[in-house]
């Protein structure tokens, strides 16, 4: 199959999705916009009372999503003047561009599982007790980076810099559709809750290509029909490789 022949559906939020739309675009397929997750940003104000200690005073600051960057140095600007021996660390390499992006380098990331398990696979190698760590992340989520960093006696604060909200508007989409890109178990939840009743056993037909097997297991147990493609991670070349990867077989 032909990459101009395909019709896919990217449901990132809007201003993620951006980038993958062009490569997309530039590859020739017909994309289409489908926003399935709104992310709103905390007040400054909300994020600061939050704090509980000078941001200098952690050993190890973790973000969890590219979200968190943006809208956590948007909040707290001091993170781009960290001393040095401040250790930086990102769950998966999308979140890395984004520090990389801000001028922020020496970023502990996960090379091959972009999750919070490879991330603390590479923590686990370096002692972690008596160390003092700040996960900045959404609202709500997994637990599992925080539980295990305190289980290595590291006292380990949460700070939530944004919110995510289900979107307002439907999914509208065409009759005809190749691919459903799903980048979070969130995005295919909403993706089904904004969809008509009537237009939901056609969509659960069509192919879906997601960014984790976490996310596979849970558009599996959504109802959709197709196994998932998998793609290495929620990156975008790694979905991007993904797609063409299945369009040639």
């Amino acid at each position: 199959m032909k990459l101009s022949e395909l019709s896919v559906v990217i449901t990132r939020p809007q201003a993620q999705s951006r980038s993958l739309k062009q490569k997309l675009d530039a590859l020739g397929c017909h994309t289409i916009s489908c926003p399935c997750i709104q992310i709103k940003a905390l007040s400054p104000q909300r994020v600061r009372s939050a704090l509980t200690q000078p941001l200098s005073s952690y050993d190890l600051i973790c973000f969890t999503s590219p979200n968190s960057v943006t809208h956590g140095l948007t909040a707290l600007p001091e993170l781009e003047q960290l001393p040095a021996s401040t250790q930086l660390a990102a769950v998966g390499k999308t979140t890395a561009h984004a520090l990389r992006a801000q001028g922020l380098h020496n970023i502990t990331v996960p090379e091959v599982k972009n999750d919070s398990e490879g991330l603390l696979a590479i923590l686990a190698q370096q002692p972690l007790a008596g160390m003092t760590g700040l996960i900045i992340k959404g609202m709500g989520g997994r637990e599992l980076l925080r539980i295990a960093l305190q289980q290595r006696h590291c006292t380990v604060t949460t700070l939530d810099v944004y919110q995510r909200l289900l979107p307002e508007h439907p999914v509208l989409l065409p009759d005809h559709i190749d691919v459903i890109m799903f980048t979070s178990s969130e995005s295919a939840e909403n993706f089904i809750t904004l969809s008509a009743t009537s237009d939901q056993q056609h969509l659960l037909t069509c192919q879906t290509l997601v960014g984790h097997p976490r996310i596979g297991e849970k558009v599996a147990s959504l109802g959709f029909k197709k196994l998932p493609i998998i793609a290495a991670s929620p990156a975008d070349q790694d979905m991007l490789t993904a797609l063409q990867h299945w369009a040639a077989t």
